[in-house]
């Protein structure tokens, strides 16, 4: 779904971007005085390129709203997944780096300290 809303982000971006060049383009034509030359396509009597930069803009705006509940699931739960494997990862380093060498000290200690008392009877 990510990938499918991603897509229809980067559309809605494109239209937008083409009707605010389209539009940059009729201001230069403008200035040039050229602005008769070209014909302007209208629907429903609405310029197209008018009709590309607001719609591109109320499309993505619809879209960031209705897909924001299913963004925020989907990243709570690879969070969720990232926090765990984080843990994992530094309780096996503590384990091998902290733990276990502490371990073997106490165990040493535990040794040393019987080889005391025998000595010392």
């Amino acid at each position: 779904m990510a990938a499918g809303v991603g897509a229809l982000q980067w559309a809605v971006t494109a239209a937008a971007l083409v009707g605010v060049l389209w539009l940059l383009g009729l201001v230069v034509l403008g200035w040039l005085q050229l602005d008769d030359l070209v014909p302007l396509p209208r629907v429903e009597g609405l310029p197209v390129p008018t009709l590309l930069l607001v719609g591109g803009l109320l499309a993505g705006l619809l879209l960031a709203v209705l897909a924001r509940p299913f963004i925020g699931l989907r990243a709570r739960r690879r969070a969720r997944r990232a926090r765990r494997r984080l843990e994992e990862a530094v309780a096996g380093v503590a384990r091998a780096e902290v733990l276990d060498p502490l371990a073997g000290t106490a165990t040493a200690h535990a040794r040393f300290c019987a080889a005391v008392t025998r000595a010392a009877a």
